[in-house]
């Protein structure tokens, strides 16, 4: 049972759907697959092609950016010749392997490569300017990379279609597709710990010794991953704010990865009025601690998207509760709570009741499990080992 999986890079925490590939690859091997990744467009292998068996049954390879389509193509061929896997998976992103999002390369490349094997394709993105508030020149982008994924999958036939949510899910279906609904896991593994010296190391640099000290009179609200400026931003700030003050709470911010206090300011239109912590790019283990002292995960990708957000995975497995604004368009009035620990803000009483409702039963629970299965039975038509074990 073999699959080579195809991205745009591999290094880690830097390229999201990359760390996707590499953890999704690791879970397949403990279940027995031999596993190949390919990086087609990788920024940061910057002399030559970089071939390596990071363990037993998995291997990859990462080709620079500068390459070539026909150097890439005859690359990614002899590579899949050696794996000789019995499925090609395509992670698609088109400015994973493109500036524009516009890779024409691809499709001969991947064409040649899953001749006479099963291709699969799993959409994390499809194209820009889907937005009602889209700029004119990312509507017109869009519609270049609507017309290149129509042709791709007209070429390359897809036998297997996955995507994250219901919104690509619909527009797949209007091209001919059958697609499964697979949502994204963390990249940040439960398992990943750090010693009480590194942590500690982290705390004094990064100047977190006021918020450490007595969390449990604060309201601290997380950011994690990237930040986009969405309706209702600025007063959900101001409704968790008012909440805290209302509670006895000093309301804080925690700043997990490479955003900036200035970037928040920035997007809310004025200074914050909540002391703003800052982290910093860390390792898995680190992250873990930190996110152990947010009361509240901060969502600001569209609630259409939550499934597709990394950053809003990360605060769910780890059963922290998410705000989301209570004016976002794409909200179609679904129990977020239910589906996925959400609350929506309107006012400071929806943080209150979030607080009161959202901490107590907080549960650690990963994703990435239940999609490596899914990959498994579809593709495979086989159960995990680790439900053997169990039926």
């Amino acid at each position: 049972m073999k699959i080579v999986f195809i991205c745009g890079s591999l290094e880690d925490g830097k390229d999201g759907v990359g760390d996707y590939t590499r953890r999704l690859g690791r879970k397949l091997v403990e279940n027995g697959y031999s596993i190949g990744i390919m990086a087609l467009h990788d920024q940061y292998v910057n002399d030559k092609p970089w071939e390596e068996e990071e363990e037993p049954s998995m291997r990859t390879l990462r080709l620079p950016a500068y390459l070539t389509w026909e150097r890439r193509t005859s690359l990614a061929a002899d590579f899949v010749r050696s794996v000789d896997p019995e499925w090609i998976s395509l992670q698609f992103v088109g400015f994973a392997y493109q500036r524009y999002g516009l890779p024409l390369g691809l499709s001969p490349l991947v064409k040649k490569v899953s001749k006479n094997r099963q291709l699969h394709m799993m959409f994390h993105e499809l194209w820009c300017g889907m937005s009602a508030s889209a700029p004119i020149k990312e509507v017109v982008l869009g519609k270049l990379q609507y017309w290149f994924l129509r042709m791709m999958l007209a070429t390359l036939k897809p036998d297997k279609v996955f995507t994250n949510i219901e919104r690509y899910e619909g527009r797949l279906k209007k091209l001919g597709e059958q697609p499964l609904l697979v949502p994204v896991f963390s990249n940040i593994p439960l398992a990943s710990h750090v010693s009480d010296i590194s942590w500690e190391e982290v705390i004094a640099k990064s100047n977190l010794q006021d918020l450490v000290t007595g969390v449990d009179n604060k309201l601290v609200l997380g950011f994690f991953g990237s930040i986009y400026l969405i309706p209702g931003f600025t007063a959900l700030i101001q409704n968790a704010y008012d909440a805290a003050c209302r509670l006895g709470r000093e309301c804080c911010i925690l700043l997990i990865g490479n955003n900036a206090k200035e970037d928040l300011e920035r997007l809310s239109g004025h200074d914050l009025k909540p002391r703003v912590f800052e982290l910093g790019m860390q390792s898995p283990g680190i992250i873990n601690r930190a996110m152990a002292l947010v009361d509240f995960g901060v969502i600001t990708t569209p609630i259409d998207g939550i499934n597709k957000s990394g950053g809003a995975a990360a605060w769910m497995e780890r059963g922290i509760p998410v705000l989301v604004s209570g004016e976002d368009p794409t909200d179609n009035g679904n129990d977020l709570r239910a589906a996925c620990g959400a609350y929506r803000v309107k006012c400071e009483e929806d943080v209150v009741e979030a607080l009161l409702h959202g901490n107590r039963n907080r549960q650690n629970k990963e994703r990435l499990d239940g999609v490596a299965e899914v990959y498994m039975r579809h593709l495979f038509h086989k159960k995990a080992a680790y439900l053997h074990e169990d039926s």
